[in-house]
């Protein structure tokens, strides 16, 4: 009964309907906690804890997602403390980088440990992000290409268009504009096999900015073209 309601909750989240979503998932974690099934009740407060994050209620969502990571660590269900910890590092990379960072690593090692590449990917680019917040371009480019690397090895494409993008933007901050060209158009083209307009937007965006960095007018007004066209069809 408690996964049915869950999937129920769940599925309104989907459709962004959020009060009934909270309304079943609470009713998923009250039945998980009277039948004492922790596993259950740690996906049920990391679902609730993903909706407040989702409403920008960070401190709500701070509070689920550590309970769900207390559940976890007690069940010693390894995967799901990984998702927590990098669900807490989500939460403290609005306000505190050295937060994130420290709950990013945790989640990266255990990440590491049970060998989930998908995991070590996006723990690698979200450290890479940090370190490309602070300045710190060498670490984040080591980051950067290290989460690029397994998404380009597991297949995943949109993974690999978003680190592409991560890249390019950084060689543009730091002025290295005909890497940013490489990877900005890497990007772009990865973007395009997913028929992905979030990601051909961003690229667009990108590659808009780097062909007006190096006066290409023609070039950088087609990107603008083409981020328009994609952002309506979102």
């Amino acid at each position: 009964e408690s996964d049915a309601v869950n999937n129920i909750g769940y599925a309104y989240t989907v459709q962004g309907n959020v009060i009934t979503a909270l309304e079943y998932l609470h009713q998923s974690l009250r039945i998980n906690e009277e039948l004492k099934n922790d596993y259950g009740t740690a996906t049920a407060l990391n679902n609730i804890g993903t909706i407040y994050s989702k409403q920008g209620e960070t401190k709500k969502a701070l509070e689920y997602h550590y309970r769900a990571l207390k559940k976890r660590e007690i069940v010693g269900d390894k995967p799901g403390i990984a998702q927590s910890l990098n669900n807490i590092g989500a939460l403290y990379d609005i306000v505190d980088d050295k937060k994130a960072n420290e709950y990013y690593q945790k989640s990266s090692a255990i990440y590491n440990e049970i060998g989930d590449k998908l995991g070590i990917a996006n723990s690698s680019n979200n450290i890479g992000s940090i370190y490309h917040r602070q300045g710190n371009h060498s670490l984040a480019i080591t980051y950067f290409e290290k989460s690029l690397k397994i998404h380009e090895e597991i297949g995943n494409l949109s993974g690999k268009a978003f680190t592409q993008n991560n890249i390019a933007t950084l060689f543009y901050k730091i002025k290295r504009y005909n890497e940013a060209l490489a990877y900005a158009l890497k990007g772009l083209q990865t973007a395009k096999k997913l028929s992905y307009p979030e990601r051909i937007q961003n690229s667009a965006d990108i590659l808009k900015r780097i062909y007006l960095q190096q006066k290409k007018y023609k070039d950088a007004f087609e990107m603008q073209l083409g981020s328009i066209s994609h952002r309506s069809a979102q």
